[in-house]
């Protein structure tokens, strides 16, 4: 099979994955996109009785349920879900009795406009309308051909009318022919007349065509316009102007292109043929021939409505549970209370060495009075010292920085953290059914389709391998974004799974995909996102049978907590991206009828190691006090030694001055002595009495 496109100008021949039907002749095929159905024809067994549906979108035939009947050699005209097969013929080259059709709805075959006194010419060329049916010319077993027009009404069961148009008095069987406006154009065919035997060796070359509008007229007949036209009076129908269309048989109305759109071609059928704006062009309204060029300075993709005030820049980004750590408060409540302590010690010491008062009453505070240095050969006598009462305030401070230091990282730097890597058999032995929750959201960025939450049929969330308790999914348009939502609670996933999200609904293109995805983290009040996105070239936009690909790996976490302030236990998954993602099939704004499907797949890779987080208290109130009272007792007997040495040095230096005092004062009564001796010898004064 081969698909031309008429704004390329090129074929290309149509690929599916599964085996084609069988090959045959005289087949009649209808395009129904994304479908397009084969129905009968003749292959090396013989005539068949099949009906074959291939999927633009899968890429793949279905056998549909077989006719009742077996035909070859006609023509198949869709109308309103059913297809009618018009002018076949059987193995004796005759016609049938009435016209079969199959209803694509309800997967059934029927058949309408009997005719009783003989079959129908066959490859003659007909048209079908809600109510009758007008057929012209065909031949008969290869041996006679027709050149009369029938109208046939679906209230009847027998001919109602057999009317002979004046003008169209030649024969007519093998054309190619199409309804179109209110005519049934046909052209070429075989040859026959009286008097020659109906032979499609011999072609014409006849173009003509057969006014419908006439016949409705004549008999009184309402006239259903074209595809690509509409009523403009009772028995008057016209193109579709530019920048519109009409898609079914009978349209009263044109329907115009969205914005963002055009069309330069009058009598389009479908909106399909309403192209998206190539980037750098816009249109803001509706039923537009052309797009305009977007202002300098401004930006404008495939599709725009209006020009952005400037190209986005789509968001990348990981956000993962942060490392634990104390909260820098805690250690600035540590440090402050340490400097707290040494200007308190300080501010002490200089009270007690510039005010006499207090260093006088300090010997009352004396609690070492038992450490005091004693004389040899004397009797113990316990007292108190100033010394030793400015060593007890010491130790009172010293205790209380002490004590408070350890009260501060009991309560603020008490807890913990460790993290170790499992294998995933030795992790599951802790967690025996491993699930949590997770988010998925893609945006296609400058969507062409509608978006509505409503169109489950055009737009799909696939999930494979994904098992979950309560899975949500949700689609809404923003501005010109249409998200998708995949939100799986309690969710378990396997080693390998894939969340398919899908759309195929007309116009289904997208400039650029982005993807985030999120999940509960195993550390309290923490999750794991990631986001990552792709553009198109330029000019290019996506679409088409092959998927972008983003891949993930989810490695599985676990919690535990022996501290109150935090859950006991919690299960969660760490995200990262294992590999970069794969662009899927991008074409232009003149490729785009050929395609109707945009896909992205999240493809999820769980790993095969797990991640076990353990936060707990690095000492116990009990440790604390312990630690605490043995601490105090190692300070009360370094304070007391280092009281009894200061106070030995204290002594041994006073000692040094006395001794230096008393030689100062010897050698003053000595110079006072010699002074009197030299005054007596001179003067007769008397030496005075040295005590």
């Amino acid at each position: 099979m081969f698909l031309y496109n008429f704004n390329t100008q090129f074929w290309h021949e149509i690929k599916p994955k599964n085996y084609a039907p069988s090959s045959r002749i005289g087949a009649c095929g209808i395009l129904s996109f994304p479908k397009f159905y084969i129905l009968g024809g003749k292959t090396y067994s013989g005539v068949s009785d099949e009906i074959w549906e291939y999927d633009f979108i899968t890429n793949l035939y279905t056998k549909l349920r077989n006719s009742y009947l077996r035909f070859y050699g006609g023509q198949c005209q869709l109308l309103k879900d059913t297809i009618y097969v018009l002018g076949a013929k059987d193995e004796s080259y005759l016609g049938f009795e009435n016209v079969p059709f199959y209803n694509l709805i309800n997967n059934t075959w029927a058949s309408i406009f009997f005719r009783s006194f003989t079959s129908f010419f066959c490859e003659g060329v007909a048209v079908v309308f809600p109510g009758y049916m007008i057929e012209y010319g065909g031949q008969l077993s290869n041996k006679y051909g027709a050149a009369n027009l029938y109208l046939y009404r679906e209230k009847r069961d027998e001919l109602n009318q057999n009317w002979l148009s004046n003008w169209l008095w030649w024969y007519v069987f093998a054309a190619g022919y199409t309804y179109s406006n209110s005519k049934l154009v046909f052209y070429a065919g075989g040859i026959a007349n009286l008097v020659v035997t109906p032979s499609q060796t011999r072609p014409s070359n006849k173009f003509n065509y057969v006014h419908v509008e006439y016949i409705a007229k004549e008999f009184g007949l309402p006239l259903y316009c074209s595809k690509g036209s509409y009523l403009v009076s009772e028995y008057e129908c016209t193109y579709c102007p530019e920048g519109s269309y009409a898609s079914e048989i009978g349209d009263n109305n044109c329907t115009l292109c969205p914005p963002g759109t055009y069309n330069s071609k009058i009598g389009s059928t479908s909106k399909r043929q309403c192209y998206p704006c190539s980037e750098g062009y816009y249109n803001k309204a509706q039923g537009q021939k052309k797009c305009y060029s977007c202002p300098k300075m401004l930006y404008c993709p495939v599709g725009s409505i209006e020009p952005s005030t400037s190209k986005p820049k789509y968001l990348e980004q990981s956000i993962q549970p942060k490392q634990f750590n104390l909260q820098s408060s805690s250690y600035k409540i540590y440090n402050n209370f340490i400097i707290f302590g040494s200007v308190s010690l300080s501010c002490l010491v200089a009270v007690l060495l510039f005010i006499p008062f207090v260093r006088k009453k300090l010997r009352i505070l004396d609690v070492f009075s038992t450490v005091h240095k004693n004389e040899v050969d004397h009797p113990l006598i316990p007292r108190k010292t100033t010394i030793g009462g400015l060593f007890f305030l010491f130790f009172i401070c010293i205790c209380c920085v002490i004590f408070g230091l350890n009260i501060i990282r009991y309560f603020l730097l008490n807890i913990e953290e460790t993290k170790t890597l499992h294998p995933i058999s030795v992790f599951r032995n802790d967690v025996a059914q491993f699930s949590t929750d997770f988010n998925i959201t893609t945006t296609f960025h400058y969507y062409g389709g509608n978006c509505y939450n409503d169109t489950s049929d055009f737009i799909s969330i696939e999930a494979y391998g994904v098992i979950g308790r309560n899975i949500n999914k949700k689609v809404e348009k923003i501005g010109s974004d249409c998200k998708l939502h995949f939100i799986c609670k309690d969710c378990e996933i396997s080693s390998e799974n894939k969340i398919t999200f899908k759309s195929i609904e007309e116009n289904c293109f997208t400039k650029a995909i982005s993807i985030n995805i999120s999940s509960v983290s195993s550390i309290p009040e923490s999750y794991s996102i990631m986001t990552k996105s792709i553009e198109s070239e330029k000019n290019l936009i996506f679409i088409g049978d092959t998927p972008s690909e983003f891949a993930y790996s989810f490695t599985p976490s676990v919690f535990y907590s022996s501290i109150s302030d935090y859950p006991s236990s919690i299960k969660g998954y760490h995200l990262t991206e294992y590999s970069p993602p794969v662009y899927g099939s991008a074409y232009t704004v003149e490729e785009l009828t050929e395609f109707y499907k945009l896909s992205v797949d999240i493809l999820i890779n769980q790993r095969n190691f797990g991640l076990l987080t353990e936060r707990y208290q690095k000492q116990s109130f009990f440790v604390l006090v312990s630690a605490v009272l043995g601490l105090i007792s190692g300070i009360f007997s370094v304070v007391s030694f280092t009281m009894s040495l200061s106070e030995r040095i204290y002594e041994k230096i006073n000692k040094i001055i006395e001794s230096k005092h008393e030689v100062e004062r010897l050698f003053l009564r000595r110079l006072e002595l010699n002074r009197f001796n030299d005054q007596y010898d001179h003067f007769g004064i008397k030496s005075p009495v040295v005590k």
